[in-house]
Parts: C-alpha cells; structure tokens; sequence
C-alpha cells in the first residue's frame, strides 16, 4: 500500500474542475491506482472550506460534500488538529519558501501518528 499525503491543492482541486490543478489532481489520482491510501489532515479540510468560504452557494456545498466524503471514505486517514500539529505545520510552513501543489505518489507521507482516525 502506498501512503500519500493530500494537500489542499489537490482537494481543492477535486472540488472544483476549473482550477488549474484540476488535470494534474485527476492524472495524480489515476497514476496513484488501487493500493494507494491518502492521508490528510482537518487543518487541511479546514483550508479546503476556508478557499470556497467568499464563492457561491453551489460551490460551497459542492465543498461541504467532499469533506464529509473524505471523512467517510475507507482509503482515506483525516488526522485530527492538535496544538502540536499546529505548530509542526507552521514550522514546516516557516522553513518551506514554496509549495508544489501537485501531488505525487512520490511524496511520503508526513501527517502526524497519533491523533489519526480513518474514514468509514
């Protein structure tokens, strides 16, 4: 199984087909197959609401939708905010001058351990 870390680039981008990450968000997802299992985390959800919080109703529904399906879907692990892991993401945000927002199942996985809960 490979584990993958999604961003809110490619949430983002799943929700809405006009964004330019759109394509690569799709490619990405077709590329990872069968074995791979995304992880996350609700700072991440909350940026993924936070991006359609000023668009229209449809949008943000459209949003609100794939949320609660990322939180219940069984190849999808959400780990919980905590203080900790606020402060861990601030720094890797301090330390990093610019974000690719592609994923690729390439990248390893760099949620926290604990505090995790799988959807389903």
């Amino acid at each position: 199984m490979k584990l993958v870390f999604a961003d809110a680039a490619y949430w983002i981008a799943l929700v809405n087909p006009n964004d330019q990450w759109f394509e690569a968000a799709v490619a990405a997802y077709e590329e990872l197959g069968p074995d791979a299992h995304l992880v996350t985390t609700e700072e991440v959800l909350t940026e993924v609401l936070n991006n359609f919080s000023r668009d229209g109703r449809r949008i943000r529904e459209k949003a609100v939708e794939q949320v609660w399906t990322i939180l219940n879907a069984d190849d999808v692990t959400v780990h919980g905010q905590t203080h900790d892991s606020f402060l861990a993401g601030l720094q890797r945000y301090e330390l990093r001058p610019r974000h690719s927002p592609t994923l690729s199942p390439r990248q390893r996985c760099t949620a926290p351990s604990s505090s995790g809960r799988s959807g389903g």
